[in-house]
């Protein structure tokens, strides 16, 4: 969202001034949607944050409704926003962990989600949003202009422009050991450094079966 964004930009030109003004530290949510296709949706990162790495869907913590659960309702937010999955098409959303990470230390909250959506179905989506802010992006917009005009577009995927491209791994066990241990995803001829994060959420995914 703007107001996250804007929050971590505080903090970046002043630490104490944004201390001051977010005497709170911040938590994020975190999640590995998996597909009917038993994929796991992943993204390259965009903007200017650890560009380029392997990430996955989730973002901080912001105010929900009072009768909402917190963690829950924010992923549910950034699996709209990120990928444009609707709340109802999640099958079953689980709290499988946190960890602390970053600079101030982050409470990370990790969730396991089940889509009732193929992966080729969720990449499009946000392949369709990304291509709004990067043909606005290519025509000289500002870059706040280029990522409002994936909203006013009406596509539902409003933060597309925080990873260049989505992209599925398999939901395999082995798969995912490997990635542990070599820490890269191969994906289009490259090798992707996965964020701590997704690490992580990787780890309490083995640690359940």
């Amino acid at each position: 969202s703007y107001a996250v964004q804007a929050r971590k930009e505080a903090y970046k030109k002043d630490e104490g001034n944004a201390r001051e003004q977010f005497p709170f530290v911040p938590c994020t949510v975190i999640g590995t949607p998996s597909t009917l296709d038993d994929k796991i949706i992943c993204g390259v990162r965009g903007g200017a944050t650890s560009t380029g790495k392997a990430d996955i869907v989730g973002g901080y913590m912001t105010a929900t409704n009072i009768f909402q659960n917190p963690v829950f309702a924010n992923f549910y937010n950034e699996e709209n926003e990120e990928m444009g999955v609707a709340r109802g098409e999640v099958d079953r959303c689980n709290l499988i962990g946190h960890f602390e990470d970053g600079s101030p230390p982050n409470l990370c909250f990790i969730m396991d989600a089940r889509l009732n959506l193929n992966s080729d179905d969720v990449i499009e989506r946000h392949r369709a949003a990304y291509a709004e802010y990067a043909k606005h992006v290519a025509s000289g917009n500002g870059e706040m202009t280029s990522r409002k005009s994936i909203a006013c577009a009406g596509h539902a995927a409003v933060d597309a422009w925080e990873h260049t491209e989505l992209f599925a791994i398999p939901k395999d066990l082995d798969y995912l050991r490997k990635v542990i241990a070599e820490s890269y995803i191969e994906h289009n001829g490259k090798r992707l450094e996965p964020m701590r994060n997704m690490t992580a959420a990787l780890k309490l995914l083995l640690a359940r079966e």
